[in-house]
């Protein structure tokens, strides 16, 4: 018995590690483990009832393969969302035996309520960790639609003041190219005013040689008369 106790011990531990046992399992004796799980099955259902946790792990797993797989992989990701939290396919959390939890959980979720439906309470806390993150999901969408709503909205804004201040540069720049032309002209008239002035100046100057002149023409008219 101490022999059966050994490989039940094994058998137990391996499957605890969540590895899948094949017809090519072997002990650490070499025999198959396949082979002892037929052979000693009607003995370990017998010491599960007895309350040997040990045996009662391996009787599940005698009982129904596929749902022993299941609900260790259940008991794995209800340890793991209890510590962390719901894992998504793309943040690649892996069980045991590599495959990925978030794809699992998310192909399952229906078997899974149906189990929360009927009492599982593991498969509640997963299901409501699920829905949890579905809404905080969608909660964050929103958040991040209506910020690049908003963002969207400060940029045209931002857009229309460049537009506006593009528009006074360029009034600023009409300005002093009509304020430098202004000057220009302005310029040009005080200079024509400068010339007119001088020129008037020149004029009175020139007249007033001119009359000089006729004054001294006309006494020369006077002598030449009278000395005739």
């Amino acid at each position: 018995m101490s022999c059966f106790n050994q490989k039940l011990n094994e058998v137990y531990n391996f499957l605890k590690s969540g590895r899948r046992i094949s017809d090519r399992t072997l002990f650490s004796d070499g025999t198959n483990v396949q082979l002892f799980l037929i052979s000693y099955r009607e003995i370990i259902h017998n010491k599960a009832e007895t309350g040997d946790k040990k045996a009662f792990f391996v009787d599940m797993y005698n009982n129904d393969k596929k749902q022993f797989y299941f609900n260790f992989k259940l008991n794995e990701a209800y340890l793991y969302i209890k510590s962390f939290n719901f894992p998504m396919p793309s943040d690649n959390i892996l069980f045991s035996d590599l495959t990925n939890m978030g794809l699992w959980l998310q192909n399952n979720k229906s078997k899974l309520k149906e189990m929360a439906l009927k009492g599982n309470e593991e498969a509640a806390f997963v299901t409501q960790s699920y829905d949890n993150k579905n809404k905080l999901s969608q909660t964050d969408s929103f958040l991040e639609s209506e910020f690049l709503k908003e963002l969207d909205r400060q940029k045209k804004v931002k857009q229309e003041i460049l537009t506006k201040l593009k528009d006074i540069n360029n009034l600023e720049d009409e300005y002093l190219k009509y304020d430098d032309k202004m000057k220009r002209i302005i310029e040009s008239i005080q200079d024509k005013k400068l010339k007119m002035k001088l020129e008037r100046k020149r004029m009175k100057m020139v007249i007033i040689s001119v009359n000089s002149f006729e004054r001294t023409l006309t006494k020369f008219n006077k002598i030449f008369v009278k000395r005739q």
